[in-house]
């Protein structure tokens, strides 16, 4: 039940990112055409970041937005810290990492079971949202899965990584296909854990 709490946070920062970038776009993704220019593959310009805290280094396409927020977990005294970094390329897709430290009172004994968590809180965060694929894998020797989700308005490819107390969740989301997988590994791979 926690982890569900918890990770609901990052759905809904998620959800929020895309919501924003994606669903505030002028162009109505639902029942119309793609625009032409969402349909010609761009090469954006790759900055690397890393947060404050120097826990990881990634490549995003241009300026990078912070949210973040914490959360009282079970015991006095203990928060779950969420991070959200995201930024958005000039061909509108939307990249978002999300960090969350959790107390070390929380269970990461199953790593499947905090990830089918996330996907399916995910999911359940916007309608129509299915889950195309899956796959449990690892990252740099951590437990990891990628997924492929899809809606009327968007694609999202994401992969989620659990390193001791800390879940990172990298997703590339956008109305068009033509070059997310692309987008995706171009994002993903950068990822150096510290």
């Amino acid at each position: 039940m926690k982890k569900s709490i918890g990770i609901g946070v990052v759905c809904v920062a998620v959800a929020a990112f895309g919501y924003y970038y994606l669903g505030s776009r002028p162009e109505k993704h639902a029942g119309a055409d793609i625009p032409t220019f969402l349909q010609q593959p761009i090469t954006p310009v790759w900055k690397e970041f890393q947060p404050e805290n120097g826990s990881f280094t990634v490549l995003f396409p241009g300026n990078v937005m912070h949210a973040t927020a914490t959360k009282p977990y079970g015991h006095p005294n203990e928060v779950t810290k969420y991070d959200t970094y995201s930024a958005r390329g000039s061909d509108g897709t939307l990249y978002t990492l999300s960090e969350v430290q959790y107390p070390q009172s929380f269970d990461t004994k199953d790593p499947n079971a905090i990830f089918q968590s996330l996907i399916q809180n995910i999911v359940a965060s916007a309608a129509t949202t299915e889950i195309i694929g899956q796959t449990i894998t690892t990252f740099s020797n951590h437990p990891a899965v990628d997924f492929n989700l899809q809606n009327l308005k968007y694609a999202s490819i994401g992969r989620a990584i659990l390193v001791g107390k800390t879940l990172y969740v990298l997703t590339v989301m956008s109305p068009n296909l033509n070059g997310l997988e692309e987008h995706f590994h171009a994002f993903a791979d950068s990822l150096t854990l510290k």
